[in-house]
């Protein structure tokens, strides 16, 4: 598999955008930041968004600055601090420009290798300036999914920013740009030009600001009756699948954002945690999607999780804004994965049929969301299906009203889903900076994530640890 970068230039927009209003709040430029700072502005002003030198109750996103040879304190960061500074209402967005020498760079790359030749135990014990106690322990463990990863969770950390623009190289425009967030994202933008590279550092941060996290769901009064979960088997699929999974690099160590900055307080912010993946299937018998909890409001470890980590939507609002979660009797309210819209809209807008009873299902019966990429794949046993062009180009964030709504019409475009001749009975997507969601049709005779698991087992289908930051390319 290879990936490669789509040309800006001839990559049109995402025609969904609307305009926005950034302020910029630098601190200690040095004339590479002040020149990229003064031609982004100069993007936004000429494509119609309003640029602020002072923020109001109509900003959405805070954009400062960072040279390489600093970290950031907590009173200065505008992540924790830029509503109380400025007294808004609101807590607007944060992106952190991080000027990196080509030497500062591969300084924090040979002291993250460094922390990759410990063992756990040893990395533990290791503190790394600016983050917190326990930081290395996040760095150890995330640079086994990619060695930018392991940079992109250091700049995190000492910038005390999720989202980060890394600019690297030593001359008066950087090589490069290094696109960080928490999700996935560590793509590297060539700087071929000045004009490419502005624009598509400008197209990036105009999608991620015009998509809205899908989590505002309802909680139905008609509770499903215990007797019908704890006769259920489904919730046990899940539980079995997941430890199929994890064998397959699906999902990894939880992000904890306490350890890697080393406070908590975070509030509103950011979550705490952030669990990797999820997963979920279509149980006919109590008409909905049986799926997992949710980890950012409570630890949930998607490698082992237990029936009590399940939760069961019964649709999708109409805003599609959030699911329509149902309660389970006995239990307490359980919040789904926040791609718990995406999970179902991909259900629904594949369509259903006819089930061996003469009832309707949908025709995709489980999903799988996973953080990491594949490698390889056998096109007369599992189907590809892409998002439109402009996704790739200028991704879209996770968890979010467009990125659930894009996902669901590529996999209803999907060949397979349209013959019940097709022999191919697992589906799969790229979602570029993010990771890939796998889907299985029904197959008489297999339990929920058989078919992805025989894909998995057989080699039809082969994971690899790197999250696609592009459009791939498989050999035929």
């Amino acid at each position: 598999m290879t990936t490669f970068a789509l040309p800006i230039q001839q990559t049109k927009l995402h025609d969904w955008v609307d305009p926005i209003t950034i302020c910029f709040v630098e601190n200690n430029l040095n004339p590479r930041l002040e020149r990229v700072m003064h031609n982004l502005k100069r993007w936004f002003e000429t494509n119609g968004h309003t640029v602020q030198t002072q923020p109001d109750e109509n900003t959405q996103l805070f954009i400062t600055t960072m040279r390489g040879d600093e970290v950031i304190d907590r009173p200065d960061a505008l992540l924790l601090n830029g509503k109380r500074r400025f007294q808004l209402g609101h807590r607007p967005q944060v992106l952190t420009f991080v000027d990196l020498t080509t030497e500062q760079f591969e300084e924090r790359q040979r002291y993250i290798d460094a922390l990759g030749e410990l063992s756990y135990e040893e990395a533990h014990t290791v503190e790394i300036p600016g983050l917190g106690r326990n930081g290395s322990e996040v760095i150890h463990q995330q640079r086994r999914r990619h060695d930018l990863v392991g940079m992109a969770r250091l700049l995190q950390g000492q910038a005390i920013s999720i989202r980060i623009m890394g600019l690297v190289g030593d001359g008066d425009w950087p090589d490069y740009g290094l696109h960080v967030d928490l999700a996935g994202a560590y793509a590297t933008i060539p700087c071929n030009g000045a004009k490419d590279f502005i624009h598509n550092i400008g197209g990036r941060i105009v999608t991620f600001l015009n998509t809205v996290d899908v989590k505002d769901h309802i909680y139905l009064d008609a509770l499903l009756p215990a007797v019908d979960w704890e006769t259920s088997e489904t919730p046990n699929d899940l539980v079995r699948a997941g430890k199929t999974f994890t064998d397959y690099g699906f999902f990894t160590d939880p992000v904890d954002v306490v350890k890697l900055l080393g406070f908590r307080g975070l509030g509103d912010a950011i979550a705490a945690q952030y669990s990797e993946g999820c997963y979920a299937t279509f149980d006919a018998a109590i008409d909905g999607l049986v799926t997992t909890a949710t980890g950012s409001a409570k630890f949930v470890d998607k490698r082992a999780i237990t029936r009590s980590d399940t939760t069961l939507i019964a649709g999708v609002k109409s805003d599609r804004m959030g699911a329509l979660v149902r309660g389970i009797e006995g239990r307490p309210q359980i919040a789904p994965s926040v791609e718990a819209v995406e999970l179902y809209g991909i259900c629904e807008m594949s369509g259903t049929e006819t089930d061996p009873l003469g009832g309707q299902r949908p025709r995709i019966r489980s999903l799988l969301h996973g953080h990491i990429g594949v490698a390889s794949f056998d096109p007369s046993r599992v189907e590809r299906v892409v998002l439109d062009q402009s996704y790739y180009a200028y991704p879209v964030s996770c968890g979010t009203n467009i990125l659930a709504e894009a996902t669901g019409k590529a996999f209803a475009s999907a060949t397979s889903l349209q013959s019940g001749n097709d022999q191919r009975k697992v589906i799969f997507i790229e979602q570029p900076c993010h990771g890939i969601v796998v889907v299985e049709r029904w197959v008489q005779g297999m339990r929920p994530f058989e078919a992805i698991e025989q894909a998995l087992q057989k080699g039809w289908l082969v994971m690899q640890s790197h999250v696609p930051q592009s459009l791939s390319e498989y050999p035929v």
